[in-house]
């Protein structure tokens, strides 16, 4: 059996119900309830950018963009985009209107690619947005910046929060 079919009868298994092309309705529910929010917050992030550094964003969103394309493949089903790394110093360093903007551009090579299905995609971006604002508020609350300790603790709790938001959103997509 190929891994695709065994990867498809090992979901039909767990995520049991109607199936709607290739997900359950339960996980099309999942699906809107992480995408729309998502897809609501990018125009209004697109709207409401106001004069900033355009630099440092340009910069990050090329990083981003390009370490996006060199993944790593961990095992058959776990990836590691090393993108998130740029997404967390967004995250630390922009705005969130401009760090929900850095997640979508960061995620333009891989859809031109064609890696994923427009759903798993869609979901991914979703996913990085809300993950990305999850550690913009932890690196606000932390005070970012302020002295160099609290730059640290701001980064490392921004990384973490990141990646158990992301890991959290996955989970049930997964499983």
């Amino acid at each position: 059996m190929s891994a695709t079919a065994l990867e498809t009868t090992r979901h039909q298994l767990r995520l049991r119900g109607t199936r709607i092309g290739d997900l359950t309705l339960a996980a099309w529910l999942y699906w809107a309830a992480v995408v729309v929010p998502a897809a609501v917050g990018i125009p209004f992030a697109a709207a409401h950018v106001e004069t900033i550094d355009w630099r440092r964003f340009a910069v990050l969103a090329l990083l981003a963009s390009t370490s996006q394309l060199l993944s790593f493949h961990l095992n058959r089903r776990r990836v590691f985009h090393p993108g998130i790394l740029f997404i967390v110093a967004g995250a630390l360093l922009l705005p969130p209107e401009l760090m929900i903007l850095l997640v979508v551009v960061q995620c333009l090579p891989d859809w031109f690619k064609h890696r994923y299905p427009w759903h798993i995609q869609t979901f991914n971006i979703a996913n990085y947005v809300v993950s990305g604002v999850a550690a913009w508020a932890v690196g606000e609350a932390i005070g970012f910046p302020a002295s160099l300790s609290r730059e640290a603790a701001a980064g490392a709790c921004a990384a973490v929060v990141f990646v158990v938001a992301n890991r959290l959103l996955l989970l049930p997509m997964l499983y």
